[in-house]
């Protein structure tokens, strides 16, 4: 990137509105050719960046390195593109670098653990496919990302909502957020998806007992995509997310919770990942937005066969010093107060049955 995109970049940082749309310029003729190789379309060069700008206006804030801005937008860009990610992603999008297979040499592997890219623009896709995924996964997650319950069908009136024939039929990944066509359906099979997810739902227990077995990267990225889009109030999406899998981080985080812990013991529960949930203060609804965050995570997890419990004390845990501390390392600046802390990990045994529900709880006008 050039001096002055890097400028713009960390204007934007600050909250400077007008500097978005100066970089969305700046970019806009290298990023079009980008959009008119993958699309084979230069007509649809405006709505694919504008809707990847829109997704990293969001992230950009939380940039250590202003310079990644330019591997984040790529990412967005070709995940908008629905970009086939078997095959080299382009790193950069320096000078008249041609983007099509023509040009091996501007290629580079593509690396899930370096790509910068926001959770919500799915472009790991690829990688969900190989999840061992619960039968009624499918349908949770599109419960998550949609508000509709994702069916199969073979009835010739959901057309629409299936892949071109005409395409290879093992390239439509099972994405998590770009596959937005649903099918019809019968009655009788939506209905029977319709139980099924609230069954799942009312399966969810809190795990107080893990195994050390590690979550799966690609089992984290899911549930943090949930997460991503929980209900939040006037589209703010106030909650940020610490996804923490590396052991010394995460017992780090367990001796900080111990210190508001009235127990001489794993607050943590022995969880091998913890996802952390803080949230804007400036948004009025950000206690809210968090804890909505919070559930959509520890469900997702149950829907894919691993165990979770929500974790109290992360107010406490950031406002210490070591917490705050933990924040300015990470570059996430701004008043944000921790909503909870999301263990994650493989239940070492059963989970107890749901006791019976109180009643009187509920009241119909």
């Amino acid at each position: 990137m050039t001096d002055r995109e890097i400028s713009l970049v960390n204007r934007v940082k600050g909250g400077d509105v007008k500097a978005y749309q100066e970089l969305y310029t700046e970019l806009y003729p290298r990023l079009s050719k980008l959009v008119a190789d993958e699309t084979a379309n230069p007509s649809v060069c405006d709505t694919v960046l504008q809707a990847a700008f829109d997704k990293a206006h969001y992230s950009i804030r939380f940039l250590n390195n202003p310079e990644t801005f330019e591997q984040m937008i790529i990412s967005l860009i070709l995940a908008e593109c629905k970009h086939n990610f078997s095959k080299a992603v382009p790193t950069t999008i320096q000078g008249n670098t041609s983007f099509s297979e023509s040009a091996p040499q501007q290629e580079e592997e593509y690396d899930p653990d370096k790509a910068s890219y926001d959770y919500r623009s799915s472009v790991y896709a690829q990688a969900f496919s190989s999840i061992e995924q619960e039968p009624d996964f499918n349908s949770f997650m599109s419960f998550f990302t949609s508000g509709k319950v994702k069916t199969e069908s073979s009835s010739p009136d959901a057309d629409s909502a299936q892949p071109d024939a005409s395409d290879n039929e093992e390239e439509h990944i099972k994405t998590l957020v770009l596959d937005e066509g649903y099918a019809v359906g019968k009655e009788k099979e939506q209905t029977t998806s319709n139980e099924e997810l609230i069954k799942l739902i009312c399966s969810r227990r809190s795990v107080k007992n893990y195994s050390d077995k590690p979550v799966p990267k690609e089992i984290i990225d899911a549930v943090v995509q949930a997460g991503l889009y929980a209900p939040n109030g006037m589209g703010k999406q106030s909650p940020v997310i610490i996804a923490v899998t590396d052991k010394k981080i995460r017992d780090r985080l367990s001796d900080l919770n111990r210190k508001f812990f009235a127990k001489d013991i794993d607050p943590f529960y022995g969880a091998p990942a913890v996802l952390v949930v803080l949230a804007d203060k400036s948004v009025p609804t950000y206690l809210y937005d968090g804890s909505l965050t919070m559930g959509n995570m520890l469900l997702a997890a149950h829907a894919m066969g691993i165990g979770g419990c929500w974790i109290h004390r992360a107010k406490q845990m950031f406002e210490s010093e070591e917490g705050l501390e933990i924040l300015k390392e990470l570059g996430i600046e701004g008043e944000f107060e921790g909503i909870g802390n999301c263990v994650l990990g493989y239940p070492a045994g059963e989970p107890k049955e749901a006791p019976e529900r109180k009643p009187n709880r509920v009241f119909y006008l």
